[in-house]
C-alpha cells in the first residue's frame, strides 16, 4: 500500500536525486578539485576533510533532534548539498573554496545518508518498514551505483562544469521532493497513520 502513497515516491526520488549529486562529485573529486585550480596536495586534503565532515554534521543533527523536525533537518542537509555545489563552481575563480566544499558536502550527505530509514518511518509508518524502506533504497542505491559513470559521462561532455552544474541541478531537485513532502505534513515527528 505505501507505494501508492506521493509521499513514498516523494522520498525515493529525493534520496536517489542526492545520491546521484554526492556520488558523481565524490567518484571524480580529486581530478574534480585539481581541474578547479588546486593542487594535488590541496586537492588531497580536501578530499580527505569530507569524511570528518560526515561525522561532523551527524554530531549537529543529535544535537538539534530535540529541536527540529526531521523533515526539517532534511531540508536543511539538502540545502548544505545545493550550498556545496554552488562553493564547488566558485573555486573555480577562488580554488581554496575546495575546502569550505568538503565540509558542506561531507556534513550534509553524512546527515542524508542517516535520515532516509527515519523518514520512512515517520512518514509511511512502521508497519512493514523493512519492506518498504528496502524498496525506497533501491533507487538511492542505483543512483550511487550509477552516479560515477554518469559523471564520466557528463565530464566528456562538457567538461567539470557540467558535471558541477548537474550536481546542483540533482541536489536541487531533491530539495523540491523534500518541499512537496513536507507541504504533505510528512516528517513532523508526529504519529502516522499505519
Amino acid at each position: 500500500s505505501a507505494l501508492r502513497r506521493v509521499e513514498f515516491w516523494l522520498i525515493a526520488m529525493a534520496f536517489a536525486l542526492i545520491s546521484l549529486n554526492h556520488g558523481m562529485v565524490l567518484s571524480h573529486v580529486l581530478p574534480l578539485f585539481v581541474d578547479r585550480g588546486a593542487t594535488t596536495s590541496q586537492a588531497v586534503l580536501a578530499a580527505m576533510m569530507i569524511g570528518p565532515a560526515q561525522v561532523a554534521g551527524r554530531v549537529v543533527m543529535m544535537r538539534l533532534e530535540a529541536r527540529v523536525s526531521t523533515i526539517g533537518v532534511a531540508l536543511s542537509a539538502i540545502s548544505g548539498g545545493c550550498i556545496a555545489a554552488l562553493v564547488l563552481f566558485l573555486s573555480g575563480f577562488a580554488p581554496m573554496l575546495i575546502f569550505l566544499f568538503a565540509l558542506l558536502q561531507g556534513a550534509a550527505f553524512g546527515v542524508v545518508s542517516i535520515l532516509r530509514q527515519v523518514l520512512v518511518a515517520e512518514t509511511l509508518g512502521r508497519v512493514a518498514f523493512g519492506a518498504i524502506s528496502s524498496r525506497i533504497a533501491v533507487p538511492f542505491l542505483l543512483a550511487a551505483a550509477s552516479a560515477p559513470y554518469l559523471g564520466a559521462l557528463l565530464w566528456r561532455l562538457g567538461g567539470y562544469d557540467l558535471v558541477i552544474v548537474l550536481a546542483f541541478g540533482f541536489a536541487s531537485l531533491s530539495l523540491s521532493a523534500l518541499i512537496a513532502l513536507k507541504r504533505r505534513g510528512a516528517g513532523q515527528n508526529l504519529p502516522r497513520p499505519e
